[in-house]
C-alpha cells in the first residue's frame, strides 16, 4: 500500500474487508523514523530489497557519539526566535513551483547522465530514483535561502548531502539480507566497529557463541566478512579490524565537501 500510494495522483481508495474504506485525494506521504540495523531486519521481509518501495527511501546512519551530555542545556531563546521567523519567511515565499537557473540546469544534467549509483547491490533499485532525490533536496536547499530560484550552489549543496548520505546507506542496514548468519555477521562488525584496537578470535567467540552452534561456523563467518572486505585481517594472524571505505573522488563541480562540518567530513574520510 505505501509503494502505490507514495507517487498516486488522484483518489487514493483502500478497500479494507474488516473495517472502513479509505479515500485520499491526491495522497503526499513521507516517513521520517529512527530504527538500528537490527530492527530494521525485524521490521522488514528480505524480500523488499529488490522492490520499489526501498528506492524511495534515504537512509541516514551516524556512528555513535563519544560525547556525553548528562543534562542539556536548552536552546537560546534568541536562536529560537530566529529559527521561528526563517520558518515563517520560508513558508510565505515557498509558493508555487521553483525556478532552475541556466547553470543549475546544466549541472543537474551532468549529474544525471554521470549515473551515480551507491555500491552496494541492495541499492540497485535505488539508482534509479536517486535524480529524484537530488532534485526534492535542491528545492529544500533553494527554500532555505528564502528564494524560490535553484542556482548551481544550491544544487552543488544537494548532491553533497546526498553523496555523503549515501556512502554510509549499506552501514545503516548493516548485514540485512538473505544469508543464514546475517544477524551475527551485523554484530560482528557492530563489534570491530566500536573499538579501535585490534579483535582476536576468542573475543569475538565470547561475543557470538550464544548465536553459533560451534567455532568453526565464526571461522566461516569471518573468512566471508574478509572475503567482503568488510573486516581486514592483521598481518601475522593477530586478529580483526573493520576496514572503511575511503569515498571515492568525484569532480569537484558536483560536490563541496567543505560544506559539511568537520565531523561529517571525518566520517567520510
Amino acid at each position: 500500500m505505501l509503494g502505490n500510494m507514495w507517487d498516486y495522483h488522484g483518489l487514493y481508495k483502500n478497500r479494507i474487508k474488516t473495517g472502513k474504506s479509505v479515500e485520499i485525494n491526491n495522497p503526499t506521504i513521507s516517513i521520517i523514523g529512527g530504527n538500528t540495523p537490527t530492527g530494521f531486519s525485524l521490521a522488514f521481509p528480505t524480500d523488499i530489497l529488490g522492490q520499489g518501495f526501498f528506492s524511495r527511501l534515504l537512509l541516514i546512519y551516524a556512528d555513535r557519539t563519544d560525547r556525553r551530555i548528562t543534562f542539556p542545556p536548552p536552546p537560546p531563546p534568541d536562536e529560537t526566535k530566529r529559527l521561528l521567523e526563517l520558518l515563517g519567511r520560508i513558508k510565505q515565499s515557498s509558493i508555487g513551483s521553483a525556478r532552475l537557473t541556466g547553470t543549475a540546469e546544466r549541472l543537474l544534467d551532468k549529474i544525471y547522465q554521470r549515473g551515480i549509483s551507491v555500491d552496494d547491490v541492495r541499492f540497485e533499485s535505488y539508482s534509479n530514483r536517486r535524480f529524484t532525490h537530488l532534485l526534492k533536496l535542491t528545492i529544500l536547499c533553494s527554500a532555505s535561502r528564502v528564494s524560490a530560484s535553484i542556482t548551481e550552489a544550491d544544487v552543488i549543496y544537494a548532491n553533497t548531502i546526498l553523496s555523503a548520505a549515501e556512502h554510509h546507506m549499506p552501514r545503516a542496514l548493516g548485514e540485512f539480507g538473505k544469508a543464514k548468519h546475517s544477524d551475527v555477521s551485523h554484530k560482528i562488525i557492530q563489534l570491530a566497529e566500536s573499538t579501535s584496537t585490534i579483535l582476536t578470535f576468542k573475543e569475538i567467540w565470547k561475543h557470538v557463541s550464544n548465536d553459533l552452534e560451534k567455532m568453526s561456523d565464526l571461522g566461516t563467518l569471518l573468512q566471508n566478512l574478509v572475503a567482503a572486505e568488510k573486516l581486514q585481517l592483521v598481518p601475522g594472524n593477530k586478529g580483526f579490524l573493520p576496514k572503511r571505505k575511503i569515498i571515492e573522488d568525484v569532480d569537484s563541480s558536483m560536490v563541496d565537501y567543505s560544506m559539511l562540518s568537520r565531523e561529517e567530513r571525518d566520517s567520510i574520510k
